[in-house]
């Protein structure tokens, strides 16, 4: 799956997320039109969902004669397949690589210490 979108793709997958419901075609561009003054054509909404599609995250149902497009992955999961590719491309995967450019020169403090600490116990 591949989860780098674009800033209009990911305004589209946050709308669904918050409305926590199906949304038809018309609806979508009706939102970004009329609330956020996007004026975007058919067109241009057609080819963000076609990409999102593509991407795995946005399912089209149809609902008799029309379309309508729910989020394929939770806004949750989304988070969590960026975060593991961030680490994977950029920390070869390592959580320790993460945490040393997250903490740069300084040195991680006792309390940081022992809330990985819990956190690595927690978790096996």
């Amino acid at each position: 799956m591949k989860t780098k979108i674009s800033g209009a793709e990911l305004e589209i997958m946050e709308y669904l997320w918050d409305s926590r419901q199906p949304c038809t075609f018309a609806a979508l561009l009706d939102y970004f039109n009329s609330v956020k003054k996007k004026d975007w054509c058919k067109q241009t909404l057609n080819t963000c969902v076609l990409r999102l599609k593509k991407k795995g995250l946005l399912v089209q149902e149809k609902n008799g004669v029309k379309s309508i497009y729910v989020p394929a992955i939770t806004r949750e999961q989304y988070h969590q397949i960026c975060a593991e590719e961030i680490l994977k491309e950029s920390y070869g995967g390592l959580l320790v690589n993460f945490l040393a450019a997250l903490s740069g020169n300084d040195a991680i403090t006792e309390l940081d210490q022992q809330k990985l600490l819990e956190y690595i116990k927690n978790e096996r």
